[in-house]
């Protein structure tokens, strides 16, 4: 599992590129979810391990999600960045 955990009270205090995979977690647990680079869907695994698909996720919008991984079966969207 993703480690890291940061207090969600704050702010982020980091901005990371996440590389979609079906095996790997994030170098953190995301307190946010960007699209970088086009509209797409998303399949993340969250903080409990279960896997959901979100569907017609628009470019820079900030989507407050607590993910530890973003398979890449299932995810359509390109240029994903992690707030942590």
């Amino acid at each position: 599992m993703a480690e890291n955990i940061t207090n969600t009270g704050n702010p982020a205090g980091r901005v990371f590129a996440i590389t979609k995979s079906n095996s790997v977690d994030t170098e953190f647990v995301t307190r946010g979810i960007i699209l970088g680079d086009g509209d797409g869907t998303l399949s993340i695994i969250d903080l409990r391990g279960v896997t959901t698909n979100l569907t017609g996720l628009l470019t820079g919008v900030t989507y407050a999600i607590r993910a530890t991984r973003v398979r890449s079966s299932g995810t359509g969207a390109t240029a994903i960045f992690g707030l942590a």
